[in-house]
């Protein structure tokens, strides 16, 4: 029976396999001859945590799936200028800023921005903004114009 490299522990057919590349990095090949399930389990949220960790930033760029065909991580409040900024899974970047703005005129009258890139987000979002301006959706969808 092999042993783990780490340790003495024999390596059965129930140990964990561990990835030869890192997921995160693509692997997909695995192996049970190399060490133990507690020596995966530690490394994993340890060494390998922190290694893919330092490849973020690259496989959100290359849009690099893992090895288990996950997509890339997203790169959340990054410094843009003088901007907050996330990049998505996608790779498309977008502002962190509220996806709706509401203010009051002095006629009683509001200014609406809302912030959306499509149009289901901009359906998605209206009940919300009806909520904030506390208006019933019905009346606040005949005031606006969705093409």
């Amino acid at each position: 029976m092999p042993k783990c490299i780490f340790c003495e522990n024999e390596l059965t057919p129930d140990t964990t396999p561990e990835h030869v590349l890192l997921n995160a990095l693509g692997g997909r090949m695995t192996t049970k001859k190399a060490i133990c399930s507690e020596h995966n389990n530690a490394f994993g949220g340890t060494i390998d945590r922190a290694l893919a960790a330092q490849v973020e930033v690259i496989r959100n760029h290359l849009q690099l799936q893992s090895g288990t065909k996950k997509p890339p991580p997203p790169l959340k409040n990054l410094t843009a200028g003088s901007e907050k900024i996330s990049i998505g899974s996608d790779g498309v970047p977008r502002m962190n800023v509220p996806p709706f703005e509401t203010v009051e005129l002095p006629d009683g009258r509001f200014d609406v921005k809302i912030m959306v890139q499509t149009e289901e987000e901009l359906r998605h979002m209206l009940p919300h903004v009806a909520a904030k301006l506390n208006i019933p959706l019905g009346q606040f969808e005949r005031q606006i114009l969705i093409s």
